[in-house]
């Protein structure tokens, strides 16, 4: 899913033993549900896209797709590996996971862990997740003058 200090879009669910690849990525997360969260919550431009650096995100498919949709994306040049205390979206995704399977939970199929995932999605404060988004540029820019250290994690 995408997350901004705009807003939280839908969830994508990959079925189990299935990786993301390339295309899967492009057809249906960048195209059924990126672009139309940008379109809706971004009109004025004003965002940049940050994917993770997995290679289904930059494969040459991916970021001509991208290009072509005039989506504002990090070059993968320009990715730092390994910047958790930069990524909010890695903090949210671990109290996601904390919440879905609380005592123990455990999906006997997909249909039932969609289900669960948003129902648990709607209890989650989203000022809370957009505040804590809206302090990413800030993150950067002292990680950049004072290095990756100096950001608590």
């Amino acid at each position: 899913m995408a997350l901004s200090p705009r807003g939280i879009s839908t969830p994508f669910f990959v079925p189990s033993k299935l990786a993301v690849n390339q295309f899967m990525y492009r057809d249906e997360f960048l195209k059924k549900i990126l672009i139309p969260f940008i379109e809706e919550k971004y009109p004025d431009k004003k965002y940049l896209f940050w994917p993770d650096k997995a290679s289904s995100h930059y494969a040459k498919i991916v970021t001509d797709f991208l290009r072509e949709k005039a989506v504002n994306f990090v070059e993968k040049k320009d990715n730092p590996t390994n910047l958790p205390q930069a990524r909010p979206i890695e903090d949210f995704f671990g109290m996601l996971d904390q919440i879905v399977y609380r005592n123990g939970w455990e999906a006997e199929n997909l249909k039932q862990l969609k289900r669960r995932v948003k129902n648990c999605l709607r209890k989650i404060d989203n000022t809370l997740v957009q505040g804590t988004l809206e302090k990413v540029r800030g993150l950067l820019r002292k990680c950049a003058d004072n290095g990756p250290f100096s950001i608590q994690h």
